[in-house]
């Protein structure tokens, strides 16, 4: 018997985010998909920059003048954006631009105090974005939703072209088929309980800041994270961008579920696979 299948989409954090949920009665999956796009838009609204009140415009405006208390969402994902600033060596950082000119140790800049909860910057005019870490983040937070209050246990959850999480198999037990969307190399892989985020200059139509050498970052180059979670594989695509080879293998090295992709042109290779992304593309 083929397996009911229910998609749902919703436009947030300046993209369609798209929840697929394989099995389950059809009004039970619609009430859950309800609440997950609910949860979006309020954390959406605790930690994107541009709300006006959300906790990370009133860091912007005040952390570093005074501590600054912020919720339990902030809180954690400003710990997690910390734990990644540490595990790329600064490559990666929510303050990038603000410390381009700052001399400062990764995570240096960021004091946080457990029994207040509450954030101050140590250096002045720190302005922290949430973009390279948030969407994946939000994903995280709804994946816990669904499993938890809802007893779901197969789903996908897209963000945008951007990451995808997926949760259990679609049947019959094969996973979730995801894409590396590579023009000219089609690269298909399986995902269970993981998350894919991809990065590309072209795709993100923006820039990609170098705290290293300083500048834009300028390559044509285009990549992807797997990570056991989708705030850690968003913020490491980006992160894939800026790095030598050998810098991705040793960063792929420190996880199990770490891995990446990376098509390069100036590569010999078409596509160079790190860590636990080895072995797991095809192109039929």
């Amino acid at each position: 018997m083929k397996p009911d299948f229910h998609s749902f989409r919703h436009e947030a954090m300046n993209t369609w985010l798209e929840l697929s949920v394989t099995n389950g009665e059809a009004e039970y999956v619609r009430q859950a998909a309800t609440e997950a796009f609910l949860e979006i838009d309020r954390l959406e609204n605790i930690l994107s920059r541009f709300r006006e009140g959300s906790d990370i415009d009133v860091l912007n405006k005040l952390a570093s003048r005074e501590p600054v208390r912020v919720t339990e969402e902030s809180w954690q994902c400003l710990l997690l954006a910390l734990d990644l600033e540490l595990l790329t060596e600064g490559t990666f950082s929510i303050a990038f631009e603000s410390l381009m000119d700052a001399k400062v140790e990764p995570a240096g800049w960021l004091e946080m105090d457990e029994a207040s909860r509450t954030v101050r910057f140590s250096i002045a005019d720190v302005t922290v974005d949430l973009g390279g870490i948030g969407k994946g983040y939000v994903l995280d937070l709804v994946d816990e939703l669904l499993v938890k209050d809802w007893d779901l246990d197969a789903f996908m959850i897209h963000s945008g072209t951007s990451t995808v999480l997926a949760r259990g198999d679609l049947p019959p037990h094969v996973g979730w088929p995801a894409s590396l969307g590579a023009d000219q190399i089609p690269q298909k892989l399986s995902l269970k309980n993981e998350s894919l985020s991809g990065s590309s200059l072209a795709v993100q139509d923006s820039h990609i800041l170098d705290l290293k050498s300083q500048s834009s970052l300028e390559t044509e180059r285009r990549t992807w994270a797997l990570a056991s979670n989708a705030a850690i594989s968003d913020a490491l695509s980006t992160t894939f961008m800026l790095q030598k080879a050998e810098e991705i293998e040793n960063l792929c090295g420190k996880r199990s579920d770490l891995g990446a992709f990376v098509i390069d042109p100036t590569w010999d290779n078409p596509v160079v696979a790190f860590g636990s992304a080895e072995n797991r593309v095809n192109t039929h």
